[in-house]
């Protein structure tokens, strides 16, 4: 429990960072730019572009302090205008805008999550996988049995074969043995 309150950053340790989105200022107070970074819910460096700041301002800050990671929205000062010979013109404006910056800011709503993504595309493709496997056994069990159909047939061919062989080999030794006959009568007749 000790570590989990020493990881929390403390009111001390943290920055107030503001940046520009529309006509407004968004402020956060964070620990470090990469923490207001992910509050604003961008990873593009916007303090290296200068599209970002860490404010000093304790009127700014203050809100902002008040509730760490929260992002508030702030509409943008005016720039006070150029005195035109009356000082007391531009004072009483730059005097509504500081007092506008100071009550002005407002919690921004979290923005809503994204729509969780379909899987359709993975169940059409888990399901042509599906079916091209039970074809493919199909065609391995035809195969096979076609397989044992030809086993079948070479062994009754070559049970066949062999008996005509052995038929063949026999008619061919009684077809010598008779030629040796004749043949040794024919030798003695010339004798």
């Amino acid at each position: 429990m000790a570590r989990k309150a020493a990881q929390k950053p403390r009111k001390g340790r943290l920055k107030v960072f503001r940046t520009a989105i529309g006509f407004h200022d968004a402020y956060v107070a964070a620990p470090s730019r990469k923490a207001a970074l992910e509050a604003w819910g961008t990873d593009k460096d916007l303090f290296a572009r200068g599209a970002a700041e860490e404010v000093n301002d304790p009127d700014l800050m203050e809100e902002p302090l008040s509730s760490p990671g929260t992002v508030f929205r702030q509409m943008r000062a005016m720039p006070p205008e150029e005195p035109q010979g009356k000082r007391g013109k531009s004072t009483k404006r730059k005097a509504a805008n500081d007092s506008a910056t100071k009550h002005s800011m407002q919690p921004v709503p979290p923005a809503p999550a994204p729509p969780r993504p379909s899987d359709q595309e993975v169940k059409d493709a888990q399901q042509a996988v599906d079916t091209t496997c039970k074809q493919q056994e199909q065609e391995q069990r035809e195969l096979a049995a076609r397989e044992r159909e030809l086993a079948s047939e070479r062994r009754v061919m070559e049970a066949r074969q062999a008996s005509e062989l052995r038929q063949l080999e026999g008619q061919l030794s009684a077809a010598r043995k008779e030629y040796e006959k004749r043949f040794e009568a024919w030798r003695r007749a010339i004798e």
